[in-house]
């Protein structure tokens, strides 16, 4: 389903997902699963970012998935 890659310098692997599978899945979880996907790309690239020693690539994870939840919910309605 998802193929795991290795990311250089450090134990911590990656998964490269497809994007067809990502959209029917959420499709499937009422959207739930988007949700779990945000988390888990954002926890990656923070790996990413500590093994080069950049820090813009995310910390905290969790901080994309409530901005992008509760974000959303607060926002998009008042447009």
């Amino acid at each position: 389903m998802a193929n795991d890659v290795l990311i250089e310098q450090s134990g911590e692997t990656a998964k490269i997902r497809n994007p067809w599978l990502v959209l029917l899945f959420t499709l499937f979880s009422f959207g739930i699963y988007s949700l779990f996907w945000w988390y888990f790309v954002n926890r990656e690239l923070a790996d990413l970012g500590r093994v080069r020693g950049s820090r813009e690539l995310g910390e905290r994870p969790i901080w994309s998935v409530l901005a992008f939840s509760v974000g959303g919910i607060i926002y998009i309605p008042l447009i």
